[in-house]
């Protein structure tokens, strides 16, 4: 199923927001960051000679600790290379709820799965269509890898 709304209420419910993705770092070295008791997204992609291949963006409000250790044990041992993490932090707006910030998180989740779904290898959810709660214009700063720059949820809004 696609997004289809008028265009007023697109206009009036766009909202933006800005993702800082951090320095990828091998995921055999996650334990040993500060930031992986954090939540937020995270990007999954490994390396083979000079390739860098995406293979999973995802989300937690738990820690990404717990998530990525899943996915090491589910499924990411199984491919050769290096593994690399990034840790992408959302800066809130402000008075944002807790439930109101997971919201938020699966949103962005959402539209960069959407966005990347011909180059994500184990994504599975998101890759036809996806249902937002709110409109947002995704900004990805910082060491990005193979994200857009800027990712617009309006444009996905009448795929």
């Amino acid at each position: 199923m696609s997004i289809i709304m008028s265009e007023p209420l697109l206009a009036e419910r766009l909202k933006r927001v800005t993702v800082t993705w951090q320095y990828p770092m091998l995921f055999s070295h996650k334990r040993y960051d500060e930031r992986v008791m954090d939540i937020g997204l995270y990007y999954i992609s490994r390396k083979l000679g000079i390739w860098e291949y995406s293979l999973y963006i995802g989300q937690t409000a738990d820690c990404f600790l717990n998530r990525l250790d899943s996915h090491d044990f589910h499924w990411l041992h199984r491919y050769r290379g290096r593994k690399y993490v990034r840790l992408g932090t959302i800066t809130y707006p402000a008075n944002k709820s807790f439930e109101e910030k997971k919201a938020l998180i699966k949103d962005v989740e959402a539209a960069l799965i959407y966005e990347m779904r011909d180059i994500l290898y184990q994504n599975t959810m998101c890759m036809k269509s996806y249902e937002p709660k709110h409109l947002y214009v995704i900004k990805n700063e910082g060491y990005r890898g193979a994200l857009s720059p800027v990712v617009s949820m309006r444009e996905h809004a009448y795929v």
